[in-house]
């Protein structure tokens, strides 16, 4: 749903302005009251919702009703605070990302711990694992080539974050990428296709980033198309 006010939603708000919304939930007796719902509908399907989603993709365990009367509090008081100090909730958060982070860490490392001991499971001293899914031949990038790659990246529960477009190979320095795929990566040589396990020390680390949560182990299939000598 866009996050204007077109002439379609204006339109649609008429509609319903001075009708209830059948659901038992909101009477919309007013265009005001009917805005007042569209607005917020746009604030929870543009923001909200894709965020506690992705959340419970990572494992996160949020309370919607608790997360949707967090809102209404903050929106009912005129300070705009909740019952809780900004103070309070800011150290309740700082201590439900260390513990999640924990947590995530520990799950983490029984799947490598169980994983190593796979048929055709080879492991680096950096913590790496990999199993070679074809053979290449020729020379292997340097930190200073670029390479020319298919790749798809997975959580350890399939979840997929990230992948190159079918047929559309895509092109990195070697030396810019995270640490677990630029060791791979100078093993590797043109035409190889390897499944990489990546600790999270050689990956994104306590920190994550978007898509990847604090502490995450992840998977590549990565397919070395090409070498570009630098």
């Amino acid at each position: 749903m866009k996050r204007f006010i077109t002439p379609l939603v204006v339109g649609a708000v008429l509609l319903i302005a001075g009708c209830d919304n059948g659901g038992g939930k909101v009477a919309l007796k007013s265009l005001d009251d009917s805005a007042s719902y569209a607005i917020g509908m746009n604030a929870a399907q543009g923001m909200l919702k894709p965020q506690l989603d992705q959340a419970s993709k990572q494992g996160v365990n949020i309370d919607r009703a608790i997360f949707a009367a967090a809102i209404r509090d903050v929106l009912s008081d005129t300070s705009g605070k909740g019952i809780l100090e900004d103070t309070v909730a800011q150290a309740v958060l700082v201590r439900w990302q260390e513990t999640m982070t924990a947590q995530k860490k520990q799950e983490n490392q029984k799947f490598l711990d169980e994983n190593k001991s796979k048929a055709g499971v080879k492991v680096t001293p950096s913590g790496l694992q990999y199993v070679v899914v074809q053979e290449g031949s020729g020379e292997s990038p340097t930190d200073m080539d670029s390479v020319v790659v298919n790749y798809k990246g997975m959580l350890v529960d399939s979840t997929v974050f990230d992948q190159s477009p079918e047929g559309e190979p895509r092109t990195f320095m070697v030396g810019g990428v995270i640490e677990g795929w630029k060791e791979a990566l100078k093993m590797m040589k043109p035409g190889a296709k390897w499944k990489l396990f990546i600790p999270s020390s050689i990956a994104y680390g306590d920190q994550g980033t978007a898509g990847i949560p604090p502490g995450a182990v992840l998977i590549f299939d990565v397919e070395l198309v090409s070498v570009k000598k630098n």
